[in-house]
């Protein structure tokens, strides 16, 4: 099989970013943990351009525009962003001690146009992959590519 081409993110700067103590002892309480500026906003932003100009808007049939799953099988750039920045490091920190290594299942990239109710609350049951046993541990990891306000508490 062909040996795909690597991106610049592959040789990208990525600036180390490794979780405090209480953002760890957050997650392990609450099973959830915000991390704030995890990932530099260019990157970010060149991967949401990318998205946009591949079209891959399709109706899902999801109360949300549109979305393209298995990103990473499809575009060297956001296999490189998987492969190459910290945001992988940074699930196996929250892990620590739970297995011997991070495996990425599955990705996808979604979208809401203005206007549209979006999505309501839920709890996603992972893992739900037959390549995953149910023993094991599992993450996810939701990213935004807009930016987002917030302030710091």
């Amino acid at each position: 099989s062909e040996v795909p081409q690597q991106t610049h993110f592959a040789s990208y700067r990525w600036p180390a970013r490794s979780l405090t103590a209480e953002e760890v002892a957050a997650y392990q309480r609450d099973g959830f943990v915000v991390v704030r500026r995890a990932l530099p906003p260019g990157p970010l932003a060149e991967i949401r351009e990318h998205v946009q100009r591949a079209g891959r808007q399709d109706d899902s049939g999801y109360a949300i525009s549109w979305w393209w799953t298995y990103t990473w099988l499809e575009s060297d750039l956001i296999r490189d962003f998987w492969y190459h920045s910290p945001a992988t490091d940074l699930i196996a920190q929250l892990l620590e001690g739970q297995g011997d290594e991070v495996r990425l299942i599955t990705d996808w990239v979604s979208g809401i146009t203005a206007g549209d109710p979006g999505h309501c609350w839920h709890h996603d049951c992972y893992p739900s992959y037959e390549t995953v046993s149910n023993s094991s541990p599992a993450a996810s990891a939701w990213i935004p590519l807009s930016p987002v306000r917030h302030t710091d508490p």
